[in-house]
């Protein structure tokens, strides 16, 4: 069981995480089973800033991440981004390609994913991996524990490990620590995947119901039914 999958996998190298959809080391099919330390609050839009440590190497990003009973929306913009992996070639050659900003919409009560880039007014349309519909519809059984109390960013919080566990006996654990002066919000999780201790911070907090246009492709937007074509027509020009 993966907790964070190919979004981090690839939010971590600055790409859209369906960039390396099942070919980036690491960024298989998996889910994002991470957004259950969100399940007492079920609208909110946020600014997470993600940091994963392995060994020497240290690579961070920003994303916005908006959810609203069940549609999730995740922005991320590659100059944002910052690590090994990530040169100013490389950003640069995703502007030049229209892919340095991209968002991913997932619609639950669609069972659909779509993949968006603004700056080429083009869309993906995915149907959901099976894993990722489990964690959405909570087919993880969670188990919380309190381990006592912290301040993060001026912040009083409760610190509590969370134990996700599915019925093939995979097993998870994010600690997160939940805010008082927020409404239990989580201001920031820690987790281990893949040999990487990822850290998620998150600020902006806005514990509003989002703009529903959030969660809708925008009109006018050329649809792809598979992200690898889109890719490649991006980066050829055709």
């Amino acid at each position: 069981m993966r907790v964070i999958g190919y979004f981090g996998a690839a939010i971590l190298c600055g790409f859209s995480h369906f960039t390396a959809y099942g070919q980036m080391p690491g960024a298989g099919p998996g889910n994002i089973a991470f957004l259950r330390i969100f399940d007492q609050h079920k609208a909110f839009s946020v600014t997470a800033d993600m940091r994963s440590t392995e060994k020497n190497d240290t690579t961070s990003a920003s994303f916005d991440l908006a959810l609203a009973e069940g549609k999730v929306r995740m922005e991320i913009d590659v100059a944002n981004a910052k690590g090994p992996m990530i040169s100013p070639a490389f950003i640069a050659q995703m502007k030049n390609a229209g892919m340095d900003r991209s968002v991913v919409t997932i619609r639950m009560d669609r069972k659909r994913l779509y993949v968006i880039y603004p700056g080429l007014k083009a869309y993906a349309d995915l149907a959901m991996p099976a894993e990722l519909v489990q964690s959405m519809i909570k087919g993880l059984k969670l188990q919380k524990t309190t381990l006592g109390k912290e301040t993060v960013d001026s912040h009083p919080c409760t610190k509590q490990m969370l134990t996700l566990s599915d019925d093939k006996g995979g097993k998870e654990q994010i600690t997160s620590w939940e805010a008082s002066d927020l409404k239990g919000f989580p201001v920031q999780a820690n987790f281990f995947e893949g040999g990487q201790n990822i850290v998620l911070k998150f600020r902006n907090v806005k514990l509003s119901t989002p703009d529903v246009k959030l969660f809708e492709v925008p009109s006018g937007y050329k649809k792809y039914n598979d992200l690898q074509t889109l890719m490649t027509e991006a980066v050829t020009g055709r």
